[in-house]
């Protein structure tokens, strides 16, 4: 302190005192009052250091989707017009607003360690952030001005606002469900991680560092981290987008402070010997290629269901379709890895950088490729060339999940705005809209090529047909956020988990609107993301993937609702999960910087492969013999994976 107060010489002064609406009122963002120290009021140059309104509001804008508050983001920054700033958002450092109030709280730390006459105090008082303003310099706090109800139990701090995945975010879409759709509901935390990214710890799911950048930042900024914020508040997107993306901007790279469950612990300690087997960096794994070219987090991957290819989506605005070659072909035509030279699909938009990709499908023959972004436009792209076909303009908010019927000539998207859209992509018209929910839609999913599910932020889910105006049929039995949705094979089971850490399967043949099976307390923490078997037969039919942020998978089987196993491997929540097409293998990915391949039969853990950041989401190919990932740190893995599809020993 006497060192801060010898600096202190220089003439320096701050006052400020700056209002910025946030909603629907007005509060005081920023009181620039600091009593000024008797050194500095000495001086007779006096510099003002002022902050417009404008600026805290950029600031403001800034910091909600750095940390993964996709959706709060999108509606402050629209609310306040900062998304018509003249403020060059190059010049603005990521974590700005969080380095000045650190900044403030330095200065005002050293007033509090020193006495009229400069000299430190001898008993400085303890920093408490509740009666900061209430401080006397040097002073005992409990000589100042008892607040208002001081005599009652201190409350316990109020968790931030959940938001709707990085960008997260993040999608409760963790991952590829066979059929080559991909969602972030950690993007929309970022874009998304409500735009569901409070899981987004996102991550969403949902903000990153590793890769070089904040959500909204240029490339080489930190990003947010979804692991860092509490899931409990997590929304997507978003995120992944909302709760996918909700991408959660300090360290996404470091896995979250929360233990694990019991549980959880357990199964992997019993385990530890045999895993330090399986654990390997990417960098030293010859069957991984490293695809770079993003430049800043990758919230979405997907194979295409016909072809070699993968489609990334990031939060740089673009997405990437990264074309055949396995490590092998690129080691023996002398190409390095990541060197592959991807098609760019530029998602252009009045929001700029800063308008993430959340969601991608591809149609059924993997002739066309549909994206959903933050700016709310979806937009259709041939494969073959990545030439834009038509952009579909409807939606007035983030877009958290979209897909292709069967057929693969209709289009259904959900967004922040509490609808859902079915679309014709040949004639650009909408086929129908249905404003069926009171919250934001967080996932959807086709049952045939009329009929679809829905889920919301509302903790409902809809079940429409084309040319019904209203639902088919409502389930309403779940006490928290609803997160994902997913029809069986059959068209006939509807599984959906929530934040109130179920999972319920509902049978639509049934009358009435009680689940055919509820778990209630599935896993120890909010369920963040469900795959079902894509088995027809065997022993794996009816199975049921769910993947949780008590850091477990566990494996259903539906007709008993017996747990067959319990996968307890990552240090972390479990944002995306995925099944091989034989059913025998699960990928799965984490905020703890892993990808992790299990054997579904035994629940064993094959192969772990640690990359550089959050793992958002994970995808199959078509046969099998390669999986995708893609990270917080601006990668996209491809790996050959020889023990699947092909019917080897189950190891790569």
């Amino acid at each position: 302190a006497a060192a801060a107060a010898a600096a202190a010489t220089a003439p320096v002064a701050a006052a400020a005192v700056v209002q910025a609406e946030v909603g629907h009122g007005r509060c005081v963002a920023a009181n620039g009052y600091h009593r000024e120290a008797l050194a500095l009021r000495a001086t007779t140059a006096t510099v003002i250091m002022s902050l417009s309104s404008d600026e805290l509001n950029y600031l403001m804008y800034r910091y909600l989707q750095e940390s993964g508050f996709v959706h709060s983001a999108f509606a402050f920054g629209h609310e306040s017009h900062v998304v018509h700033s003249t403020i060059n958002a190059g010049d603005i450092p990521p974590g700005a607003l969080i380095a000045l109030i650190i900044k403030g709280l330095q200065y005002v730390e050293v007033e509090a360690n020193l006495q009229e006459d400069g000299m430190e105090a001898a008993e400085p008082a303890p920093f408490s952030l509740v009666h900061l303003t209430q401080r006397a310099c040097g002073g005992d706090p409990a000589d100042a001005e008892e607040p208002a109800g001081a005599g009652a139990p201190a409350a316990a701090p109020t968790a931030p606002a959940k938001e709707a995945p990085s960008l997260p975010t993040p999608a409760a879409n963790g991952g590829d469900g066979g059929d080559g759709s991909s969602s972030s509901n950690v993007a929309a935390a970022a874009a998304a991680t409500t735009v569901k990214a409070g899981e987004s710890d996102a991550t969403a799911p949902a903000g990153v560092s590793g890769g070089g950048g904040a959500p909204a930042a240029p490339a080489g900024a930190a990003a947010a981290d979804p692991a860092q914020s509490d899931p409990a508040d997590d929304g997507a997107g978003l995120e992944p987008a909302a709760k996918r993306i909700k991408t959660e901007a300090m360290a996404v790279d470091e896995p979250s402070a929360a233990p694990a469950s019991p549980s959880a612990a357990a199964a992997t300690a019993s385990a530890a010997a045999p895993l330090a087997e399986v654990d390997v960096d990417v960098a030293s794994a010859p069957e991984v290629d490293v695809l770079r070219g993003h430049t800043c987090e990758v919230f979405v991957c997907s194979w295409n269901p016909a072809a070699d290819v993968i489609a990334s989506g990031s939060g740089d605005s673009t997405v990437r379709l990264w074309r055949g070659g396995t490590p092998d072909a690129h080691q023996a035509n002398g190409v390095g890895a990541g060197s592959a030279d991807p098609i760019v699909l530029r998602h252009d938009s009045l929001l700029g950088a800063e308008n993430k990709v959340t969601t991608l499908d591809w149609n059924r023959d993997g002739t066309l490729l549909a994206t959903g972004s933050f700016d709310g436009q979806m937009r259709v792209w041939n494969a073959a060339d990545g030439s834009l076909r038509c952009t579909l303009a409807k939606h007035s908010g983030p877009i958290f999940s979209l897909r292709w019927n069967k057929k693969g000539d209709l289009l259904l998207s959900g967004c922040v705005d509490k609808t859902a859209i079915v679309w014709d992509p040949a004639t650009q018209e909408v086929r129908q809209r249905f404003d069926c929910h009171s919250d934001a839609v967080l996932d959807v999913d086709w049952r045939g090529n009329k009929s679809f599910a829905t889920c919301s932020e509302d903790r409902t889910i809809n079940v429409c047909k084309l040319g019904e105006a209203a639902p088919v049929k409502t389930y309403a039995g779940h006490a928290g956020t609803v997160n994902a949705i997913r029809w069986d094979p059959s068209g006939t089971l509807l599984a959906s988990c929530s934040d109130d850490c179920s999972l319920k399967v509902w049978n639509v043949k049934r009358d009435g609107a009680q689940p055919q099976l509820d778990l209630p307390r599935a896993h120890d923490r909010e369920i963040y993301t469900i795959r079902w078997s894509p088995t027809d037969g065997g022993t794996l039919n009816g199975i049921l993937a769910s993947a949780s942020f008590d850091h477990t998978i566990k494996l259903h089987d539906v007709a008993s609702g017996a747990c067959l196993q319990t996968l307890a491997h990552h240090a972390d929540k479990v944002y995306s999960v995925a099944f091989s097409p034989d059913g025998r293998f699960l990928a799965s990915g984490s905020p703890d910087r892993t990808l992790n391949v299990w054997a579904t039969k035994s629940g064993r853990l094959v192969r772990s492969y640690r990359g550089d950041g959050t793992v958002f989401e994970v995808s199959w190919s078509r046969g099998g013999d390669q999986i995708a990932a893609c990270t917080s740190g601006a990668s996209v893995y491809r790996v050959a994976w020889r023990g699947g599809g092909g019917g080897g020993s189950g190891a790569p």
